[in-house]
């Protein structure tokens, strides 16, 4: 009886309160999506394992919970609807972008009880696939921030990076895919002495040791591009600094820098992300509330050559920066409680029916005395009341009947 009361490891229920503000926020970003041209979509909970083995590395794999068919094929709770959507989009016409956003829970195995993660997670997103080029990222960063304003977030930072600064001057190392994970994860930790020891061990070359070292302290504001440039001499890799100060700019023109900070030694996703990445944090909460980038290569696995960039916000994150915040509300009470004896449901109905096509929340209580009504009503904040007897309405609080 005991186990039937607990939920297993990493999955938890959400009560009246919490439910009620994230539909409140699911409700304010979707409604900003639909202004800025996006359509709502719906993925399937469970996919073909195949849907992700291609493009997950092996550990992400091994993080899928998986399940078996009837007929022995391999499935897989959805651990990422961004590749969910690629797939949906296969069948749309590729001469026109296609603006989509989404508002799901995805699924993640961990056994180890030392992380906040969960294994389910609701998460709202935009993807706009097509080849939009810059001007699709200045939106898609456009957007993140307007997401987090329209949240009622309004202290936190839009990390940018481009993956391609990273991946040239890797093209240049000679190291292998093994090392070259090794020493991502060290620059991502901003751990300079870590890095520097890596580097030391795998005797870069002169020039790009000491470019890569730079890299765990290479954030800041736009100074940050003067700086990446001088670090080398990779044609490819000042193209993608460049690109980057040109996105900023544009941003900067529309007001919002702000909000943004670059960091080209965020490396998150080398496989995955193509180009820009982003993050966003806010100070009253040490963890990512939104990430996202670029992703072309993905869309050519599902059989159509396409541009892809977009970005995912962590629901229960989101709301609980807002909590620290102080800016999530209590759940209104219900504007009307009534109770009746029952002797003329017909005028019960109409009279409930007029108030509800007003926009009333109108509650009955099981109960006959009027002084109980009168003591539920001032428990939980009620304003308005009425009883039915004998055919007649009764007003007993309030002035909205």
């Amino acid at each position: 009886m005991l186990k039937k009361l607990k939920l297993p490891y990493g999955f938890q229920d959400i009560h009246q309160d919490e439910c009620y503000n994230k539909s409140l926020i699911e409700t304010r970003l979707s409604n900003l999506y639909k202004n800025y041209g996006y359509c709502r979509v719906e993925t399937p909970t469970v996919e073909y394992y195949d849907t992700f083995h291609d493009v997950y590395r092996p550990d992400k794999l091994k993080k899928m919970f998986k399940l078996t068919d009837s007929d022995g094929s391999l499935l897989a709770l959805r651990p990422d609807i961004t590749l969910q959507i690629c797939r949906l989009s296969s069948g749309l016409e590729p001469e026109y972008a296609q603006r989509l956003f989404y508002c799901e829970n995805s699924f993640e195995y961990s056994d180890s009880y030392d992380t906040a993660r969960t294994r389910e997670f609701a998460q709202i997103g935009v993807e706009l696939l097509g080849n939009s080029g810059l001007n699709g990222e200045i939106e898609i960063v456009s957007l993140a921030i307007e997401s987090f304003l329209s949240a009622g977030l309004e202290q936190f930072t839009i990390e940018l990076g481009n993956n391609r600064f990273f991946k040239s001057l890797m093209s240049e190392s000679g190291m292998s895919k093994a090392e070259t994970s090794a020493l991502t994860e060290l620059i991502n930790k901003k751990d300079e002495l870590g890095t520097e020891m890596f580097l030391q061990r795998k005797e870069a070359p002169k020039e790009l040791y000491s470019t890569l070292l730079q890299l765990p302290s290479l954030f800041g504001g736009e100074h940050v591009f003067a700086r990446a440039e001088s670090m080398t001499t990779n044609r490819n890799a000042i193209d993608a600094v460049r690109h980057l100060k040109t996105l900023f700019e544009a941003l900067k023109q529309k007001g919002y820098e702000k909000y943004i900070s670059i960091d080209l030694g965020m490396l998150n996703g080398l496989d995955y992300y193509s180009g820009l990445v982003l993050k966003g944090y806010t100070e009253s909460l040490g963890l990512c509330l939104l990430d996202g980038g670029r992703y072309d290569g993905i869309c050519p696995s599902f059989g159509y050559d396409s541009g892809a960039v977009g970005f995912a916000i962590g629901t229960k994150r989101l709301l609980s920066a807002l909590d620290k915040r102080g800016k999530l509300k209590k759940m209104p009470p219900c504007d009307i409680a009534y109770i009746s004896d029952d002797s003329d449901r017909l005028l019960e109905k109409s009279f409930c029916d007029k108030l509800r096509a007003d926009g009333k929340s109108v509650v009955k209580q099981f109960m006959t005395e009027e002084r109980a009504l009168t003591d539920y009503c001032n428990k939980y904040g009620i304003k308005n009341s009425f009883a039915i007897k004998g055919g007649k309405i009764v007003i007993l609080l309030g002035d909205e009947l």
